[in-house]
């Protein structure tokens, strides 16, 4: 395939894009913001971190809000509301469904069996 030749990744740039979705997890996030901070076109930054990073950088966000959600779910006694809320999925039933797509559990499910 075609994709991704001729890209020049800079690692630093990943590495920065990665660093402030992590900080901004809680927040309503967009491509066209990330790629802002790194002075990338949302286009050309979604290009790159695709072929850094083997996925987009709305799935990479949303792999790292469920990752958010189960350490919480496990280390918390939260809410479903709060934790929702503090790994950035806007409403519960939007944080439910995007857990259990990701898991196969829902969030109470993952929670009693301590995975």
């Amino acid at each position: 395939s075609q994709e991704g030749v001729g890209l020049m990744v800079d690692s630093s740039v990943i590495t920065q894009a990665k660093d402030y979705m992590e900080a901004h997890l809680e927040e309503r996030l967009n491509v066209k913001q990330i790629a802002e901070q790194v002075h990338y076109s949302p286009s050309y930054f979604s290009q790159v971190f695709k072929h850094a990073v083997k996925m987009s950088p709305y799935d990479y966000l949303l792999s790292r809000r469920i990752e958010r959600a189960k350490s919480l779910l496990l280390q918390t006694e939260y809410p479903l509301e709060i934790i929702a809320a503090r790994s950035g999925f806007q409403g519960i039933s939007h944080f439910i469904y995007a857990f259990k797509k990701s898991t196969g559990l829902s969030p109470l499910k993952f929670r009693k069996l301590g995975l």
